[in-house]
């Protein structure tokens, strides 16, 4: 089974990074950025208790859980900044 890591590129296809290690049988993905590029949010079950949403420095740094125990937490999106 494949499993997943969140990784940014440039739009022309280089620079490509990968900006999460998850170890193996785990997950991160559905990531989006914040309004002002500086994070990034994103889903994982790397820690125990059902969905997870994490935040992210925008380059991969300072991994943080921010919401936990929602079975139903597998999308984020920062939303409107207004």
């Amino acid at each position: 089974m494949p499993y997943s890591n969140v990784w940014q590129v440039n739009p022309d296809g280089t620079g490509l990074k990968q900006l999460t290690h998850m170890p193996a049988k785990h997950n991160a993905g559905f990531a989006s950025y914040s309004p002002d590029g500086k994070k990034i949010v994103l889903q994982s079950d790397i820690k125990p208790g059902g969905g997870a949403l994490f935040t992210m420095d925008a380059n991969g740094t300072h991994l943080a859980r921010i919401v936990s125990d929602q079975p139903a937490a597998l999308l984020s999106d920062w939303g409107s900044s207004s």
